[in-house]
């Protein structure tokens, strides 16, 4: 039997929900996280934050754990992703620290071709 692709969800606004949903309803996938920097989320069970009746076990957190995948739902504007809004520096370089540490990184940002080149 193959080892699931453990991912950590990074974003919780309406696309991100959505993509950590679909995580979960995929054989192969394991939702093992979930990031965002809104106070109000922070702290709360993923379960109940995306409507599930029952707790998934984690906490929504501000920090990154360990995965094979992360789902980067932050902001549809590639610059925006880079910099993290520049509010603080621990966040700041998050999407450059995932892609140095040889973390997949999904960026589902319509703009992020046309930014990249």
């Amino acid at each position: 039997m193959n080892k699931p692709i453990r991912i950590i969800q990074y974003g919780l606004g309406a696309i991100g929900q959505a993509a950590a949903r679909l995580v979960l309803d995929r054989k192969g996938l394991q939702l093992v996280g979930a990031v965002d920097r809104d106070p109000k989320l922070i702290g709360r069970d993923l379960g109940d934050l995306l409507g599930r009746n029952r707790k998934l076990g984690f906490e929504v957190s501000d920090k990154l754990g360990e995965a094979d995948v992360v789902i980067h739902c932050s902001t549809s504007k590639f610059e925006e992703c880079a910099a993290q809004n520049g509010r603080d520096r621990p966040r700041r370089n998050a999407l450059r620290q995932l892609l140095r540490g040889g973390v997949v990184s999904l960026l589902p940002a319509s703009r992020a071709r046309r930014e990249i080149e």
